[in-house]
């Protein structure tokens, strides 16, 4: 007997439609999928990280799509002392966008090279 004509023997005899009844997974209900909070979305990697990821940026993706001025952007990243100089200086959500951009050109994986946990 063909899937769906299992499938809508199913439905005959229960008389709904559901996930469960489709692919026979009662114990694997869907799930809603968990949200970061705003303090996890937020968090940034160590600044040994952050360094390779600014260099990675300005090395491979700058030169075909100059978003920010690398001069006066680096005169104030290594300004930086801590965290808190970072969030106050640089807009954060940019700073994430420069960051995630440059993990998809990295020629290596920076994971290798670095503790990201």
């Amino acid at each position: 007997m063909s899937s769906a004509i299992a499938l809508s023997q199913k439905l005959i005899n229960n008389g709904k439609r559901s996930h469960s009844a489709a692919f026979g997974d009662d114990d694997n209900p869907i799930r809603r999928p968990q949200f970061f909070s705003i303090d996890e979305a937020c968090q940034l990697p160590e600044k040994k990280l952050r360094d390779e990821l600014v260099k990675l940026y300005f090395e491979h993706f700058h030169p075909f799509c100059p978003v920010v001025d690398e001069y006066d952007f680096m005169e104030i990243y290594n300004e930086i002392k801590d965290d808190e100089q970072l969030k106050d200086k640089v807009e954060l959500t940019l700073f994430q966008a420069m960051m995630k951009v440059a993990f998809g050109v990295s020629v290596c994986p920076i994971s290798i090279k670095f503790s990201l946990f």
